[in-house]
């Protein structure tokens, strides 16, 4: 990955990793290949920001508690339920992720589809993937993040009619009807139909 100035990121609802205190991960993240975007810095009483971004490109935050302990509700609907980094490289964004946050991966691949679940102790926290080769050369490497609501289609609507746009028609997946969604200022997030 290139380190320059002129290195280019694109805006992503990315998700923020809780880290335990310190500046440790960040120390982590360039031994690892990646590279710190924003250095550690207090937001107040509330807790310690860096944005960083690993070997393949895809950027991601870090938050250490202190105040604000961030989200307190979770895969229910009108929250988060998932966080999903695809990349050109899987290997590389495995192997940084597995030394940096000591994840371990339970392989979900299938049918030409790399993709592993990302596991902390006994708990599955998000999911790992190749972007298929059908995916267009100008979608970077990305996290993104899926927000959890009763009825996709309705969802959707409710986006559209406040400024969003849908990248993607609704479909039925073995986790629940989703689509992929610009929200008014560009950044994109699923919704997945989740139970209440």
């Amino acid at each position: 990955m290139s380190t320059s100035a002129t290195a280019r990121y694109v805006v992503h609802a990315a998700p923020w990793s809780s880290t335990a205190g310190g500046n440790g991960p960040t120390a982590k993240i360039g031994e690892a290949g990646g590279q710190v975007l924003l250095p550690p810095g207090d937001v107040g009483d509330s807790g310690r920001v860096a944005i960083a971004a690993d070997p393949t490109g895809a950027a991601f935050g870090l938050w250490q508690a202190k105040g604000h302990i961030g989200a307190g509700i979770a895969n229910v609907p009108g929250t988060l339920v998932w966080n999903e980094c695809m990349t050109r490289d899987f290997d590389s964004a495995k192997g940084f992720y597995g030394r940096v946050f000591g994840y371990r991966f339970d392989d979900l691949s299938a049918d030409g589809f790399v993709y592993a679940a990302l596991n902390v102790d006994d708990r599955t926290v998000g999911g790992l993937g190749q972007l298929p080769p059908e995916v267009p050369a100008q979608v970077p490497p990305h996290w993104s993040v899926y927000f959890g609501v009763t009825d996709t289609d309705e969802a959707l609507a409710k986006a559209e009619s406040l400024g969003g746009r849908r990248m993607t028609e609704p479909q039925d997946s073995p986790y629940g009807r989703m689509a992929q969604v610009l929200d008014d200022q560009g950044v994109p997030f699923t919704l997945i139909a989740v139970e209440s």
